[in-house]
Formats: C-alpha cells, sequence, structure tokens
C-alpha cells in the first residue's frame, strides 16, 4: 500500500487515507472477484491518494472513493486487461 501513498508527507493525511482506504475496501471489497484483487486494492489507493486533500475527514474521503470506484465500467477489471492486450497485439 505505500507506493499510492508516497507522495503523502503529512502523518496526519497519511493517517486519513489509510483509515478511509480501510472503510472503502470494507465497502467494495466484497464485490471483487479473486482475479481482480490486487488491481482493485491498488486502483482504490490510487483514488484515496488522489482525494486525500479534498475530504474533511475520513469518512468523507472513504465515500468519495467508494463512489469514484463505483464509476468504473461493469465489466471486470481482468476484461478490460484482456481487451487492451488484444488491441495492441493486432
Amino acid at each position: 500500500m505505500a507506493m499510492p501513498f508516497s507522495r503523502i508527507t503529512d502523518a496526519v493525511d497519511m493517517a486519513r487515507a489509510q483509515a478511509a482506504f480501510d472503510i472503502a475496501w470494507g465497502k467494495v471489497g466484497p464485490a471483487v472477484s479473486k482475479a481482480d484483487l490486487d488491481e482493485a486494492r491498488t486502483q482504490l489507493a490510487l483514488i484515496v491518494a488522489s482525494l486525500v486533500h479534498v475530504a474533511i475527514d475520513e469518512e468523507e474521503l472513504a465515500q468519495r472513493t467508494v463512489d469514484r470506484f463505483n464509476k468504473k465500467p461493469a465489466e471486470s477489471r481482468s476484461d478490460r486487461k484482456a481487451l487492451r492486450h488484444n488491441r495492441t497485439a493486432k
């Protein structure tokens, strides 16, 4: 988890980001397939890191993160990865 949060230098922001990630993962994680777990966790962490400076507290940060994460297309992340690979292979 350190990589997406590596640009967060303030200890309070780091603690908020980690708490928000845990809250958000608790909401979205159960719906993620085993094949997509790593990519989904990374994507969620990147979203948290991008929003950490605009949220008042970890609850708001978590909710904004979940909202943005859920705006992704309905197809699985593995499906999108396969589509990208097929396009570049041609």
